[in-house]
Order: structure tokens, then C-alpha cells, then sequence
């Protein structure tokens, strides 16, 4: 995992920001099917987002793809005058710089303040010194960002003491335990006891790409709050 204690190399493939766009994946609500926000996603030309993850993160430049989920994502989802909370995903043990922080307060920082939801997932090896400075570099955005852990479950021991460090507003289920979980009595257990868990701290929970109609059934009747379709 990268994190701002190591030394930085140039990355092997490179972004091209002039030919950058962004996806919007929407997340409904249950109990009314309002959309509770749109989730956003880089969409480099020529390559995946995937090959670009690694190229960074090989050459400890994770921050660069930090900056421009949070420009792009923040500059498109105002631009286009989307509803709800703008979701962008991050990574925790990966540090902001103050210049990164004074773009994206330039940039719209206070005008989407409440409405921004920083989604992190690689949070089961967290630098609690790097989360820290991640959080305080976020704040003076202006942004007033709310939180989410996604893949959660994987770890009991991990997730308690991130969500302990976190307040997430939100967190998303790892699909292993939402995959096939209308036919498995072991992963609906699992399931029913990370709701109720995650309930009782007044935290919404999220399944996303749910793979059949099945799962969906007993995940609502489990009590998700929130849905997201692939």
C-alpha cells in the first residue's frame, strides 16, 4: 500500500487529463427509490481505470489520481447540476497536499458542501497517522465531507476499528457476502448481524452490484438502505 513515506517514481502509463471524462453510477434509496447520489468513476481514453491504478500506485503517485477524482468528479457533477451526494473514492493510507486541497476548494469546495461522500476501501491496513492528516487535509477543502467504507466485512477486527476511526455515514457490504446470500444460511447470518451492527450506529448500509433478483429480495428484507446497480 502506498503511502507518503515512500519515495515517488514516474508512473509508466500517464493519465491524459484533456481526454478525461467521468461516469456517474447512481445509489437509490429503499424505502422510496429516490436517488440518494451519483458515485463517480475516472474514465481514461484508451485504457482502464484499472491499468492506470496500477501504474500510480507501482510508481507511489496514488495522490495524482486522489486530485483528479476530486476535481473531475466534483467540477462534472456541478457542471451537469446532478441531485443528492456526490460519492468519490479515495484512498485512506494516501496523503492530500495542501495545493491539492486549495484546488478543490477553489473549485466548488463550499458549493458542494453537505452534499460529498468520500468513499474509501483499501482501509484494512490503516496508517491511523495518514488517515488523520487525509481527513484534516479534507476539511479545509470546505467541502464538509461525509464518509463511506466500502467492502465491508471482510475483517470483524478491521472494520470496527476503521469505522471507530471513520463515523461513516454510509457503508457498503463486500459482495462476497451479498453475492448468492438468498441461498446461503452462513452469509445471511453475516449479513443480518453487519445490519443490525451498522443500524444500531445510525449507519446506512449499502449493496451494490447485486447480482440477482434473489439477493436483492433478501437483502432489502435484511434491511439495506440503499442499492446500487452496475
Amino acid at each position: 500500500m502506498e503511502s507518503f513515506f515512500y519515495a515517488e517514481n514516474t508512473p509508466k502509463i500517464q493519465l491524459d487529463t484533456k481526454t478525461l471524462t467521468v461516469d456517474f453510477l447512481p445509489i437509490k434509496e429503499v424505502a422510496t427509490g429516490a436517488v440518494f447520489g451519483y458515485e463517480a468513476f475516472l474514465k481514461p481514453q484508451g485504457m482502464t481505470y484499472e491499468e492506470i491504478e496500477a501504474s500510480y500506485g507501482a510508481a507511489n503517485k496514488l495522490g495524482e489520481l486522489d486530485e483528479n477524482t476530486f476535481l473531475f468528479g466534483i467540477n462534472t457533477f456541478l457542471h451537469e447540476n446532478r441531485e443528492g451526494y456526490l460519492i468519490l473514492n479515495s484512498y485512506p493510507n494516501v496523503n492530500m497536499t495542501v495545493a491539492t486541497a486549495n484546488k478543490i476548494a477553489s473549485m466548488g469546495g463550499k458549493e458542494i458542501a453537505g452534499r460529498l461522500i468520500v468513499s474509501m476501501s483499501d482501509y484494512a491496513d490503516l496508517n491511523p497517522l495518514a488517515w488523520d492528516m487525509k481527513r484534516r487535509s479534507l476539511i479545509t477543502t470546505e467541502a464538509a465531507p461525509q464518509y463511506m467504507m466500502s467492502g465491508f466485512g471482510r475483517s470483524k477486527k478491521n472494520d470496527i476499528a476503521a469505522m471507530k476511526m471513520m463515523k461513516p455515514k454510509v457503508v457498503r457490504l463486500a459482495k462476497e457476502y451479498t453475492d448468492g446470500v438468498h441461498a446461503d444460511a452462513k452469509k445471511q447470518a453475516v449479513v443480518k448481524d453487519i445490519i443490525r451492527t451498522l443500524h444500531g450506529r445510525e449507519i446506512l448500509v449499502l449493496a451494490s452490484g447485486i447480482a440477482t433478483k434473489e439477493d436483492e429480495d433478501f437483502l432489502v428484507s435484511a434491511g439495506i438502505d440503499l442499492t446500487q446497480f452496475e
